[in-house]
């Protein structure tokens, strides 16, 4: 079965209306108009010109980010449909994985079986490359230390071919996708987004909850920190999943609504990456361990990779935990708006 072609992928234009900021004009909780106060909505200072407050309603904007976040997604499903290569399959579950983030956020307001169905289906794409992802790592790793431990071209050979294996493996499920379904069921959540959209009591309503889903996510993270324990590995793990998702969360949410600057998401994406190297090195010494069970042999010449990949992991484990509070900086914003 040929993979879609991008106009099939993409569909049609978003069902979405073209509002994209609503002037502050007091709504109170009835839905009436009251007086507006103009000191409190312009701001007149000698050196400044009025600044007017601007309500931004989530319904559009939450919209404009799925459908961005959608068309990533399929421009990134067609190229690895053409080469699975490294960067193509990781590009492709980040992609699914901020495609996720906007879907929990989207969910807050909108419930309902094609969000519910959609989300599943992505993360069954999702799981569908993690193996695959895990021996790019572990290829990746063991490339910049072959010069300096040479027996470590046994466990890439092992790779090597498990890689091949699960390429066409990824390959064959790429062919049988059914993004066409995904599609119909995004179009739908577009359509249902567009709705109400331009009553401010509904969209204050929704903005209000998906702060609050953002907020959830981040405790979730600070509830994980909480619980890691330096010699269990899964702990850390854990704490680098829920942080992606609260990172995702806060991506979709900015700047519109959380004022953040491209250098604070970069700190968040920092904060991220050593989390990812900590899982990266657990990753490759679980793989070392498995190959030298399997080749009793090999496991004088593999003792002391052992050693090396578990010094770089404790490394890698006290650069992060040293500044693991750093994650209270992150939320909330210091200016949100409500």
């Amino acid at each position: 079965m040929a993979a879609p072609t991008r106009s099939e992928l993409l569909g049609p234009a978003p069902l979405r209306r073209g509002l994209d900021a609503l002037l502050d004009l007091g709504l109170d909780s009835g839905g009436e108009t009251a007086t507006p106060d103009r000191t409190a909505a312009w701001v007149q200072t000698p050196s400044r010109p009025a600044v007017r407050r601007i309500f931004t309603a989530p319904g559009p904007k939450l919209a404009e980010v799925l459908e961005t976040r959608w068309i990533t997604y399929c421009n990134e499903f067609r190229r690895c449909s053409k080469h699975c290569s490294e960067e193509a399959v990781h590009e492709l579950r980040v992609s699914i994985r901020r495609l996720l983030a906007q879907l929990m956020l989207v969910e807050e307001v909108l419930p309902g079986d094609s969000l519910s169905k959609l989300r599943k289906a992505l993360k069954r794409r999702f799981k569908q490359f993690g193996e695959l992802r895990d021996v790019h790592v572990q290829r990746q790793t063991i490339d910049r230390l072959l010069a300096r431990h040479p027996a470590l071209v046994l466990l890439d050979a092992e790779l090597k071919r498990r890689e091949k294996r699960l390429v066409k493996e990824v390959a064959r499920s790429l062919e049988t996708g059914h993004e066409k379904k995904l599609l119909n069921w995004v179009v739908r959540v577009l359509a249902s987004l567009a709705e109400d959209a331009d009553y401010q009591p509904t969209q204050r309503r929704m903005l209000g909850q998906i702060m609050d889903a953002a907020s959830a996510a981040f405790d979730a993270v600070n509830r994980r920190l909480a619980e890691v324990i330096v010699a269990e590995p899964a702990t850390i793990h854990r704490v680098r999943l829920a942080y992606k998702k609260f990172r995702y969360m806060v991506e979709a949410l900015s700047p519109t609504w959380t004022g953040y600057t491209p250098k604070q998401l970069r700190r968040m994406a920092y904060y991220q990456r050593r989390l990812g190297r900590i899982q990266d090195l657990e990753v490759l010494r679980a793989a070392l361990a498995a190959f030298a069970k399997r080749n009793p042999a090999s496991r004088a010449a593999m003792r002391p990779m052992g050693k090396v990949i578990d010094r770089r992991r404790s490394e890698a484990m006290r650069a992060f935990l040293k500044d693991a509070d750093e994650v209270g900086s992150f939320w909330p914003p210091a200016v949100a708006q409500l």
